[in-house]
């Protein structure tokens, strides 16, 4: 494994920062909800509508070479391609991504979401 000043072992390094920077922006949206007047209530987990063997592997091995940061930064609310989930917390938009910082080891279940009703629901 390479090392570099300090001993630190680059992998290690880079999967903590990555899940700070997940965290943080977690603790950002948060914080912006309240200011806004909302109750923040706990997201439920993200659920797979597709199994991972029904996804498009060109995606995924485009999506496996941007950062970590990158990614949770495309899934903001508000963004195109956004997170979008269901109230149960089954993914309609950001699959790819998803499977993809799940890999890396990022707090995919604290990421902000757009919640969108069931059809039925409208």
């Amino acid at each position: 494994m390479q090392r570099f000043d300090g001993g630190c072992d680059r992998p290690l390094v880079t999967h903590r920062l990555q899940r700070l920077a997940a965290k943080e922006f977690a603790d950002q949206f948060r914080e912006l909800f309240a200011v806004l007047g909302g109750v923040y209530v706990a997201n439920p987990p993200l659920r797979s509508l597709h199994s991972q063997a029904s996804l498009n592997k060109l995606k995924l091995e485009q999506f496996h070479r941007l950062s970590s940061a990158e990614l949770i930064e495309s899934l903001r609310p508000g963004r195109p391609g956004a997170l979008k989930v269901r109230p149960d917390g089954t993914m309609l938009d950001g699959h790819h991504r998803i499977i993809v910082l799940r890999e890396r080891g990022v707090a995919i279940d604290e990421l902000p979401r757009e919640v969108l009703p069931h059809a039925s629901e409208d």
